[in-house]
């Protein structure tokens, strides 16, 4: 490349930290996860990604980001398997609570996630959250509207997921930076 030109900086980046924290995780997952060779699908979600976050309303900052680092991992072919499980593809209910593993790349059936705790970790989604983490990877759905527990748990699960399926044990300081978030101040509802 020999020159560029900035079409938009995308101030309202900057208008608080929750939004800049999410934004530096996503350049940080292209950054680190795209390949070396052109992708435009991952440019366009990337471009999408950030949009959304200058246009987010204050208390949608958090779901927004998490779907933008969601939608960037899917487009760059590590999104988990959501509705059926990763192992034997039976199909999970929607309604449901659900047993995600990180490891094994999405939600496990009741048998599969029996299996695969006695040899790793799975995270246990209640109803909600599992809904809440539907909707995150769907960019027709709703947000959901997360409070700050519910917003941290859903930070700390995809932060989790990029760490172990990005191939290397370089840090990921924005990353660690916004799944801390112990700095945000709730937004009154």
């Amino acid at each position: 490349m020999a020159a560029f030109d900035v079409v938009d900086l995308r101030r309202g980046l900057a208008t608080d930290v929750g939004r800049f924290a999410a934004a530096t995780a996503q350049v940080e997952v292209m950054l680190r996860m795209a390949p070396a060779a052109p992708l435009a699908a991952a440019y366009d979600a990337f471009v999408v990604a950030l949009d959304a976050l200058v246009a987010a309303p204050p208390a949608d900052v958090d779901a927004t980001g998490l779907r933008g680092v969601w939608q960037l991992v899917a487009v760059l072919g590590f999104g988990p398997s959501l509705t059926d499980c990763v192992k034997d593809g039976t199909s999970l209910a929607a309604d449901g609570p659900a047993a995600f593993s990180i490891a094994e790349g999405g939600v496990l059936c009741p048998r599969c996630a029996r299996d695969v705790t006695e040899t790793g970790a799975v995270t246990r989604l209640p109803a909600g959250d599992y809904r809440a983490l539907l909707a995150l990877h769907d960019a027709s759905a709703a947000l959901p509207a997360l409070d700050v527990p519910h917003a941290a748990a859903h930070r700390r699960l995809v932060a989790r997921f990029v760490r172990h399926h990005i191939g290397d044990r370089r840090p990921l300081a924005a990353m660690d930076f916004w799944e801390r978030r112990a700095w945000a101040t709730p937004v009154a509802s």
